[in-house]
Order: structure tokens, then C-alpha cells, then sequence
């Protein structure tokens, strides 16, 4: 069992202290956070800091480098370690953190709250709880999301509702539940064979929606600003407008200059949906060197393609790696 836990606040709507005024985040430190742990949780030694005290709405990839070295160079002092976080993109951190710090060997567990801990009738507190038994527990020794009384992978992560406290989903569903007892449904899943660590990431990329109104040149905008590769979010399995001559022509365009593109959907794709998608997805995009991710996350299918571009610049190993299961971030094809 764990006896040495790290835990890490980073902000959000856990670390507020007054909710009848404009939300402060960082207000409360880490090491106050704490307090909320009951007595036989304590017994495990913990050693608590506070990084950032920012709303969550203004994290950005180098906070997540940040808190991956810092991680790197604590990580073998502790048993597990918790990271406070505000909801709204708690996806991206836990997906950055899932790729940069893979095969952990301990619980990695992030959780937070929809509303401020002093508020009556917080998940705050509780989520805190869970995540600390969780860690207390062992497993899933991967990197993962404690909320509502359900563990969910890292990587697997999506904020599907802004108020409520079942605030969050999964493609996979989740890995395990917690109440009186805690359960684990789904072992971790690594292609890697031991601890594997990376710091670098390439933020220059960018994050398209497809819609009926959307514009090709778009494509164009992207590659002519500098981006250095682009996320588009199709329809259902993945669909875009393959009878646009447009958009095949500046689909084109990215081909030749060697810009990727990942294609993703925000839709949960169930058992099934492999037939499916060789059937729907058209001809033209077939001859276009689109990368497909399938059902990997929106917001995990950029922070990959920042670290697959982090680690190299060429086509073919971009697209290797973005095709790739490291850490259950996607069904294999």
C-alpha cells in the first residue's frame, strides 16, 4: 500500500475560497486542500505543493511541461502522486501528462470540482477524497481522472457537462468506480515496456471543426500562419466533404507540402465502428495521407500531434506515431 503521496495544486474551482465573490483560483493552497482529507486517509505521508494558481481556461502546454519535470524529478521519492485542476481542460493536461509520463508504475490521479470547496454541498471535498483512496490503493498505476466517484483513463478524457457534478466521459467508459469499495475494471495498457519520459512538445498546431459552413481556405490559413500541423473534427465517424473540389484541393495542398493532418470526431464511436468507417470514409480522402485517429479524443488527438511533432518532423513517423496506442488513447484499428 502507498505510504508517500505527492500532490500537486494547479488551480481551478477547487482552490477558490470565497464562491460568493468573482472566483479567485489559487486562493487556497494545496497544503489547505489537504485538510479535507479524513484522519485514516492522513496516515499515508504526504507532501503537498502548489504550481500555478491559474483558472483552468488559461493553461497552456508549457504549464503541462512544467509539471512533467517537476513530476520527473519527484516521482521516485512517492508511491502516487494527485494533481488539483480546474474542469475545463482537464482533458488536455491529463492526455498531455498520460503521452509525457507513460508506464508510471504509480497512480498519476487528477481530479477537482464544479463548484468551490467552502460551497454547501461541494463535489470538491469528496472528489479529493476519492482520488487520495485511489492513490492510497495503487491502482490503475497509469495516469487518470478521479470525479464523481468514477476513475477514468487520462487519455480517454472528455468534459461533457459544465454544472453538473457527472461532468465528465469516455469513449471507453470508465476504468473503475469508487465507493465503499474500490474497483478497477480495465488493466493499464502501455506500448511501452518501462517508465518512458518526454519533455518536448510542439505547440504550433491547430484545432479545426468542420461544419456546413466551413471554409477551405481555412486549411490555407493554417499552413500559411505557421502552424506546423492541424486537427480537423469531422462528422460522426470522421466524415468531411469529399465532393468539395475546394477542400480536396487544399487537402492536396497539405500533402505536398508535407503538413499533417489528423482527423477526428467528437462522437463516441462504439463496437462496430471499424466496418464502418472503412465503408464511409470516402476515396478521395483515402489519396490525401489524412491521418486517421478514429476514436481517439479530440483533445487528445492534439496534444498528440504536439508531442509527435515535439519528437520529429517527418511525415511518415508523424503518422506512425499518431496511429499508434501508446497508453489506451485510441482502439487499434
Amino acid at each position: 500500500m502507498p505510504t508517500k503521496v505527492l500532490t500537486i495544486g494547479m488551480g481551478g474551482s477547487i482552490t477558490v475560497e470565497d464562491p460568493t465573490r468573482p472566483y479567485q483560483h489559487g486562493a487556497i493552497n494545496q497544503e489547505t486542500l489537504d485538510k479535507y482529507l479524513p484522519s485514516d486517509l492522513l496516515k499515508s505521508k504526504i507532501k503537498s505543493t502548489t504550481l500555478f494558481r491559474i483558472n483552468s481556461s488559461d493553461i497552456h502546454p508549457f504549464h503541462w511541461m512544467t509539471v512533467v519535470k517537476y513530476i520527473s524529478y519527484s516521482m521516485d521519492q512517492f508511491d502516487a502522486i494527485i494533481l488539483t485542476h480546474g474542469t475545463d481542460t482537464m482533458a488536455y493536461t491529463a492526455a498531455a501528462l498520460s503521452l509525457m509520463i507513460q508506464k508510471p508504475g504509480m497512480p498519476i490521479v487528477f481530479t477537482g470540482s464544479i463548484l468551490p470547496p467552502s460551497e454547501a454541498g461541494s463535489d470538491g471535498p469528496i472528489n479529493l477524497v476519492d482520488a487520495m483512496r485511489v492513490a492510497v490503493h495503487g491502482e490503475p498505476a497509469e495516469v487518470s481522472l478521479v470525479f464523481n466517484h468514477r476513475i477514468y483513463r487520462g487519455s480517454r478524457i472528455q468534459k461533457k457537462n459544465a454544472s453538473q457534478f457527472d461532468a465528465y466521459g469516455s469513449p471507453e467508459g470508465p476504468l473503475g468506480t469508487v465507493d465503499q469499495e474500490i474497483r478497477v475494471f480495465h488493466a493499464p495498457r502501455f506500448a511501452a515496456k518501462k517508465r518512458s519520459l518526454s519533455y518536448d512538445l510542439d505547440p504550433e498546431v491547430l484545432h479545426l471543426k468542420v461544419t456546413p459552413t466551413f471554409e477551405p481556405q481555412l486549411i490555407d490559413w493554417a499552413m500559411d500562419r505557421g502552424y506546423h500541423g492541424l486537427v480537423l473534427e469531422g462528422y460522426g465517424i470522421g466524415g468531411l466533404p469529399a465532393s468539395n473540389e475546394a477542400f480536396l484541393e487544399r487537402l492536396d495542398r497539405a500533402k505536398e507540402n508535407a503538413f499533417p493532418i489528423c482527423l477526428t470526431t467528437d462522437c463516441y464511436l462504439n463496437p462496430g465502428w471499424q466496418p464502418l468507417f472503412k465503408k464511409e470514409f470516402p476515396h478521395p480522402l483515402q489519396k490525401l495521407d489524412l491521418i486517421p485517429c478514429v476514436d481517439m479524443t479530440p483533445e487528445c488527438t492534439l496534444v498528440k500531434l504536439m508531442w509527435a511533432l515535439g519528437q520529429t518532423t517527418h511525415p511518415k513517423k508523424i503518422s506512425r506515431i499518431m496511429t499508434t496506442n501508446f497508453v489506451g488513447e485510441k482502439t487499434p484499428m
